[in-house]
């Protein structure tokens, strides 16, 4: 029996993920090599390649059915709950089953509510999308996945050659891990208000995008610009001699959709402190593999948990022990074989057909997808930076100009 076709709609280009030096592309997007050909349509792609085992084609949003339906895929695969799947739900392929995977708790469009089938990251992502209309019987939840083979605790003298390495690289001192986006999910903010508190010997390793300079001004403004470390992204295969040279991973999220970052930390042995919230405090558990904190926007509250444990050594030493039980259960093979099952009975089952109503819903917001990429686009373009420095109303103009044009869909 030959092996499934399938056809996925990334959140972003393939190459900003590549950007951000991820590596682990070809298994993520085919787990368990389930499928024996994997086609990557995106409106957001520029050109069309061969990588990291897909077939990476442009398509613009209105030519999504067409395109999908020349590759004769078996299942379609949207990750993420906004314009992806409002472009698959109103360019449905005839008897194709859709799949839309949901990753956080914010932005879910109701077009996941018109999916076949929708696998979420975790069980309060699964609660929000039930909420928001999805039968519970068309919910999976499947969470992220690490590689245990590559995310381990170091034996102690890789351990001291990754220290040294990290004092050769930066700075010497105690080092903080704040990784993830510099936006304020990541409360990143609470963090360097706890800094000026701490010894004067502990600095922040800050890893992860910036999308814009707010938090670099209020180091400035707290005087602590010196005690921070800002590195746009480090490749996936290096993080774990960083998780394991540092002394503690802060990262008190707001909220989360799973948190892979937590996982891929704990199975390094890397003590953690983080927000007592769903879903972190699903899989981790305090003082046993984590430090959970409450009060997770007071500085006061964070600085006392980090003082706690960069003082007590036993206290660091218990965590650091502890931590990659947590990561056990999300081994990548174990979470593949999930996923792979999900695809099976999925494809399995025949598509739902949508009533005229649903169908309505579906094109207009598969239209609304259309204009939210065009104004992405457009808002990313040389052309509107500029045109932004001399005032709205010649901006005005040249939006409406775009939209007359037809704009990038």
């Amino acid at each position: 029996m030959s092996k499934p076709v399938a056809v996925i709609v990334p959140t972003d280009p393939i190459a900003a993920y590549e950007a951000k030096g991820l590596t682990w592309m070809e298994g993520y997007y085919n787990p368990a090599a389930v499928f024996s050909t994997v086609h990557a349509l995106s409106p957001l792609e520029t050109e069309s390649r061969q990588a990291w085992g897909l077939n990476i084609t442009p398509c613009p949003v209105m030519d999504f059915a067409d395109r999908a339906a020349s590759v004769s895929p078996d299942v379609i695969r949207v990750y993420g709950a906004f314009w992806g799947a409002e472009m698959a739900v109103g360019q449905r392929v005839e008897g194709v089953p859709l799949i839309v995977s949901v990753h956080d708790t914010i932005n879910i469009s109701p077009a996941v509510a018109l999916a076949d089938h929708v696998i979420c990251m975790s069980r309060v992502v699964a609660d929000k999308v039930a909420e928001l209309g999805t039968d519970r019987d068309r919910i999976s939840v499947m969470p992220n996945r690490v590689d245990l083979t590559l995310f381990r605790p170091y034996e102690q003298d890789e351990k001291q050659a990754v220290q040294s390495d990290l004092e050769s690289r930066y700075r010497s001192g105690r080092c903080i891990l704040h990784i993830g986006r510099k936006a304020p999910q990541k409360n990143l903010d609470t963090l360097l208000k706890a800094l000026p508190g701490l010894p004067d010997d502990v600095w922040i390793l800050a890893v992860g995008r910036e999308e814009s300079d707010t938090y670099r001004k209020l180091a400035e403004e707290l005087g602590v610009s010196d005690r921070i470390l800002w590195e746009p992204s480090v490749p996936n295969d290096q993080l774990p001699r960083i998780y394991n040279a540092v002394d503690l991973v802060v990262v008190p999220s707001r909220w989360e959709g799973f948190g892979l970052v937590f996982l891929e930390a704990a199975a390094c042995g890397a003590p953690i402190i983080t927000a007592d919230i769903a879903p972190m405090n699903e899989f981790l558990t305090h003082d046993q593999t984590a430090h959970l904190v409450s009060a997770y926007e007071d500085p006061d509250a964070l600085q006392t948990a980090i003082l706690h444990l960069l003082e007590d050594d036993a206290a660091r030493m218990s965590l650091a022990a502890g931590a990659p039980q947590a990561a056990a259960p999300f081994d990548r093979a174990v979470v593949d074989q999930t996923e792979k099952d999900i695809y099976t009975r999925v494809i399995a089952q025949p598509p739902r057909v949508y009533t005229a109503q649903e169908a309505q819903t579906a094109r207009e917001l598969c239209q609304k997808a259309k204009r939210d990429l065009q104004k992405r686009v457009f808002k990313q373009s040389r052309l509107y930076k500029i045109m932004y420095l001399f005032g709205s109303p010649v901006l005005r103009r040249l939006r409406r100009l775009k939209q007359v044009l037809g704009g990038a869909s």
